[in-house]
């Protein structure tokens, strides 16, 4: 019987890894954290080589810490998001730290044989080790298993039903955050491309996020770009102040869904999404949310529906609710994870979120 989870993981608050070890507690299990975010800003360089140099002394201190806290606290589950710090070597010391019954699973929010697989090697190292492990795509599934994992499961990303919801905003708030096209996200090649054409065509987008300044097309994105991504009780308040909240997913991780495909209807916005298969699964299209497949679609969908604010309006609505009816927020997928990991063998065709 699960009672206790030892949840390791990047736990800078309010970071998503730390939103879904709240939602155990809400499911009734006494939690216990290891926080591994060591991250430090891109611009900091000095700080960012310290980090490195000493990154080997630092991986061995949060081993021992690790050790100890299962001594200390007994659990009956670890959960490991993200666990780019831990080698083979460290998962066979965690598994002879446990009784026999303690399953180690781990979850994976990102891609570590996408484009941006650097720095996972220690992580793929360690994958036969773990008892389970989930995933956020079909591809990745059969990755891990040709790499020796034991049970692999696809998951569907999330959000949270206590901070992802509308916000109501001042006056003051309506002048940062308010704009009839935004984006939230960082810089890639093809956002960039779909961006500028919208630009050119006479569309008001707004952009936050994290290295936009590298494009090409900088000079004619500069006057519409607002700052880094937002954090903290600042980001539902972005997305709510969007008429349109543009959606992109990341092509180098070969994603089809992340956790903005729930965030952004959470928040009660209007979603104009890329089209994939995941979303066209997830949503219902044109009642639930909106897709374009190019820039062209994008830019016709954008004016239609700013001129249109009450079908806007209701697609919104729409899109919440089918992300609260659904159970598309962490709770009840952790719920889901926690029946798979006292059954293996669970009717996969019956879950909503894992499969």
């Amino acid at each position: 019987m699960i009672k206790n989870i030892l949840c390791i993981g990047g736990y800078r608050k309010p970071s998503n890894a730390y939103l879904r070890t709240l939602s155990f507690e809400q499911l009734g299990y006494k939690v216990e954290r290891i926080d591994t975010d060591c991250r430090v800003p891109r611009h900091n360089i000095i700080l960012r080589i310290i980090i490195r140099l000493y990154n080997p002394i630092f991986r061995k201190l949060l081993v021992k810490l690790i050790r100890k806290k299962i001594d200390l606290f007994s659990p009956d589950l670890i959960f490991i998001e993200k666990g780019v710090q831990f080698s083979a070597k460290n998962l066979i010391f965690f598994k002879s730290s446990v009784m026999n019954h303690v399953k180690i699973i781990h979850l994976n929010p990102d891609d570590p044989f996408g484009e941006f697989g650097n720095g996972w090697g220690r992580f793929v190292s360690s994958i036969p080790f773990y008892d389970i492990h989930f995933v956020p795509k079909e591809i990745n599934r059969r990755e891990y298993l040709k790499l020796g994992a034991k049970f692999v499961y696809v998951y569907d990303r999330s959000f949270s039903l206590n901070y992802h919801k509308p916000a109501n905003l001042s006056k003051s708030e309506l002048r940062l955050f308010g704009c009839e096209v935004g984006f939230i996200g960082s810089y890639a090649t093809y956002r960039e491309s779909v961006i500028y054409a919208m630009l050119r065509d006479g569309i008001n987008v707004q952009i936050w996020g994290d290295g936009w300044s590298k494009g090409k097309h900088w000079n004619k994105l500069k006057p519409n770009f607002r700052g880094p991504s937002q954090v903290g009780e600042n980001y539902p308040k972005a997305i709510s102040g969007m008429k349109i909240a543009l959606h992109f997913v990341r092509h180098e991780n070969r994603d089809l869904q992340d956790s903005r495909t729930f965030e952004i209807p959470a928040c009660g916005s209007f979603m104009l999404a890329e089209r994939t298969s995941e979303h066209e699964k997830l949503f219902i299209e044109n009642i639930e949310a909106v897709f374009f497949s190019s820039p062209e679609e994008c830019i016709q969908k954008c004016k239609f529906y700013l001129e249109n604010a009450r079908l806007r309006k209701k697609i919104a609505e729409a899109g919440m609710r089918r992300v609260h009816n659904n159970n598309y927020d962490y709770t009840s997928r952790l719920k889901e994870m926690i029946d798979a990991t006292k059954n293996n063998n669970i009717n996969k065709d019956s879950w909503n979120g894992v499969r």
